[in-house]
Order: C-alpha cells, then structure tokens, then sequence
C-alpha cells in the first residue's frame, strides 16, 4: 500500500512524471483487492487513487483500454471487498463517487436510485468536480428532481422484490453505486476507422469517447439466479445523459 497512501492526494504530476508509476499503482490496487481486506482505512485510499488516475490526460495512459479496466475492475473489486463487511462506505471525489450501503428493500419506494445532480440555475459540465450533496442516494426513485439530474441510475423495487423471491434476506441488501465524472477509464474495444481526404486516400483512426458521466449499479449477493427481470428494469432511460450498467455479483 506504500505507493497507494504516497499519493492520495490530488497530485497527478506524480503519475505523469514517469509512467511506470501508473503501472504500480494500479498493480499495487490489484494486490491490495486480493488481500479481501474490507476496512473502510483500506477502501478510501483506493477509491482516492482511483479519483487521482481520472485527474490524468487520457494520452498518458499507454494502453488506455487494459489500464483503465483493471483500474475499474480494482475499484470495483475493493469495494465488493468492503461490502463483506457490516458497515455502509459512502464518499464524493472531485471525479468519483461511491455509495456502499446495506439497504432494506422495504424502506424502498418505486426504486432505490443513485443521481447526480446539478446545483441550482447551473448547466452540465462534462468533467466538471462532483460536489457532495448533489451526488447522493434515494430512497426513492420518484424524489429525484429531473430537471436538475444530469446522470442517475435506479434499482426498482420490483428488482428487490425477485431478490426476496429467490432467498437474498431484504432487510439488508449489499448495494454499491459508482459514479465516474470522466471517461479517462474507459475506452473502446476497438477505434473507429474514418476516411478524412477521399481524394488523397488519406485516413485517420480515431477513438470514439464517452461523452457523459458514468454510473453503474451494482447488487452483491451469493449464490442468486434471477431470471426473466422484468422490461426497464436495468436502468430509467428517461433522463437524457447517461450512461449505466447494472450488475449482480
């Protein structure tokens, strides 16, 4: 963990001046997610470094697609770690956003939901820092204010109802939230080819990028196979910008 509490702070030029860091830092989380340690004075560092490495230029990444997805997978891991545990783990970065609670699916009403929020008589800004209190969790999906979210992602209750109905024990249910303000992490599988001067049958590849924040949901628990979930259950599509996945473990 030396290199992971080194760096927790919002210094990237620590990382740019020599690449290789990059390259521990993201082993050493790897390392830290299979020692299974699920304290939260283990999660918080991660989930900082995480929030330090989307502070990079997504250049500086050598291969952005294998770096930034075991840097995804390492948060993702410590947290399912964390989730073994009985506490709740929730903190806002400037350019991430965890929530890891166990919820009581009967406290919830039409959804649990995850949202960002923008403040009052702002527009969106794509990378812009989250700000605690606009990026927070609902009890109720129906509560979000739509005219200000600029990304959410939601768990119907009807999704916890087939939980209790294939034995997951509803007054505590692992759910993790995960917001990313930027795309640095992600890449696509495969660039996209475009052909810019016809005439001189000159081309270019070029990477597409993810033009939104960033949000996944994520239910933990053991030994559960639902089937048939029901239509719109994975996400509410009907906010505009957005991207989301949504996954048991």
């Amino acid at each position: 963990m030396d290199i992971i509490n080194q760096r927790n702070s919002d210094d990237e030029d620590f990382l740019e001046e020599d690449p290789q860091r990059i390259e521990l830092l993201i082993s050493s989380l790897e390392s830290v997610v299979r020692a299974g340690e699920a304290s939260i004075n283990v999660t918080d560092p991660v989930v900082r470094s995480i929030n330090n490495l989307m502070n990079l230029d997504q250049g500086i990444l050598e291969d952005g697609m294998i770096e930034g997805g075991r840097a995804v997978a390492a948060l993702e891991g410590q947290i399912t770690n964390f989730q073994t545990n009985d506490g709740n783990f929730s903190t806002v970065l400037d350019n991430v956003g965890v929530t890891a609670v166990k919820i009581d699916a009967r406290s919830v009403g039409s959804s649990l939901a995850y949202a960002n929020l923008l403040p009052e008589n702002e527009t969106l800004l794509i990378g812009g820092a989250f700000q605690e209190g606009n990026t927070r969790l609902f009890s109720d999906g129906d509560a979000i204010p739509l005219n200000r979210t600029a990304t959410s992602i939601s768990v119907p209750s009807s999704v916890l109802d087939l939980l209790g109905g294939a034995g997951v024990e509803l007054t505590a249910v692992p759910v993790t939230f995960i917001i990313y303000g930027n795309d640095v992490l992600f890449r696509p599988s495969m660039p996209t080819e475009v052909e810019e001067n016809i005439e001189e049958e000159d081309k270019s590849t070029v990477t597409e990028r993810v033009a939104s924040q960033i949000i996944s949901a994520i239910i933990q628990t053991e030994n559960t196979s639902i089937v048939n979930l029901p239509p719109g259950s994975l996400c509410d599509h009907d906010i505009p910008i957005k991207s989301g996945t949504y996954d048991f473990v």
